[in-house]
């Protein structure tokens, strides 16, 4: 049992399986986790946006034009998703509720898993902008860039660039997509998630969510 929550960062994809997880008594998998791993992996196979990565300085990777950052996410993606279908393959048989932005429509529907298995979700740019200033690592990630206000300002809009790549996308391959804007609680979405996933009925355990707008 495989459902998947692709989409873009900052739109509450973590927030939203972990409640859909605990209802549906699923595995929640945060691909964010994994990262990392697969990112030195594909190093050692010599996959060249990894390898890219390994050296770059903080102003090298934020003080760049946005459509080039997110042309670039997008194709990080590509290459270490070979390493994420291993890992889906592997514990094929466990019930998991697996979430990131890596999980790009295209990608998925290599798996040849039913379309209602996957979900698009991606915030709306007020949404995102709101959410990552309230992200206390935020400061850090960015530290050591010649120009934070500049890095985080090409941060934004290389995801704002990229929800909009896999929304269209989404639609084009009839993938479900959704968009959080904030104007519904946790528990609406995740009740609306389930109903698009067609996540069963057995086991459901009723819970309470939050409003994050």
């Amino acid at each position: 049992m495989l459902y998947m929550i692709g989409g873009s960062p900052c739109s509450g994809k973590s927030t939203l399986a972990s409640l859909l997880a605990r209802k549906y008594d699923l595995l929640h998998i945060k691909l964010d986790d994994l990262v990392d791993e697969m990112m030195s992996q594909a190093s050692v196979d010599s996959r060249p946006i990894c390898l890219l990565r390994q050296d770059r300085n903080p102003d090298q990777i934020w003080l760049r034009n946005p459509e080039e950052m997110a042309d670039e996410e997008w194709h990080f993606y590509e290459e270490i998703f070979p390493y994420v279908k291993s890992y889906l393959i592997k514990n094929q048989d466990r019930p998991l509720l697996v979430e990131g932005a890596g999980l790009l429509p295209h990608l998925v529907k290599e798996l040849e898993w039913p379309a209602s298995s996957y979900l698009c979700l991606t915030p709306t740019a007020d949404f995102q902008k709101k959410h990552y200033k309230q992200r206390e690592w935020v400061p850090y990630v960015l530290e050591g860039t010649s120009n934070p206000e500049q890095a985080f300002e090409n941060w934004m809009q290389r995801d704002i660039l990229f929800a909009q790549m896999v929304r269209k996308e989404a639609q084009k391959l009839g993938y479900p997509s959704l968009m959080t804007d904030g104007s519904r609680s946790e528990k609406e979405t995740a009740e609306k998630i389930a109903r698009l996933l067609k996540l069963p009925n057995t086991n459901k355990i009723d819970i309470k969510g939050e409003n994050y707008d």
